[in-house]
């Protein structure tokens, strides 16, 4: 299945028989979107808040569910329905410019970027 509104409809069917034993239709749903990030500038340790469409859906816990920042994963630490999660931004991330996108599965979402200050007390992570 494609992209959301794709809907494909498969029969299988055995070798000698005229109709079909199953009959199911697979239905593509829209993937996760993060609309916007905030503060933003945050330091290691501070919370990220992340709004959008989809972000935690009931599949999530199955499929996983992975927040990024700069490449390294953060910490959720609240979410809010689907449009809303919370996360730790972590020690690791360098200062300066990061990215943060958001993974259900194997599906992400668009890039939005957040503005890292170095770590407290002058340290850099």
């Amino acid at each position: 299945v494609g992209v959301s509104g794709d809907t494909v409809t498969v029969e299988a069917v055995v070798r000698g028989q005229r109709a079909p034993v199953a009959t199911f239709r697979a239905a593509a749903e829209p993937g996760a979107t993060l609309d916007a990030v905030g503060p933003a500038q945050v330091a290691p340790g501070d919370t990220l808040v992340l709004r959008g469409r989809r972000l935690a859906p009931r599949t999530a816990l199955r499929e996983g569910l992975t927040v990024l920042l700069a490449g390294r994963p953060a910490t959720v630490v609240g979410v809010e329905g689907d449009s809303v999660l919370r996360v730790a931004v972590p020690a690791c991330v360098p200062a300066g410019t990061a990215n943060v996108v958001v993974r259900v599965g194997a599906a992400a979402t668009a890039e939005r970027p957040v503005t890292v200050r170095g770590a407290p007390g002058g340290a850099r992570a």
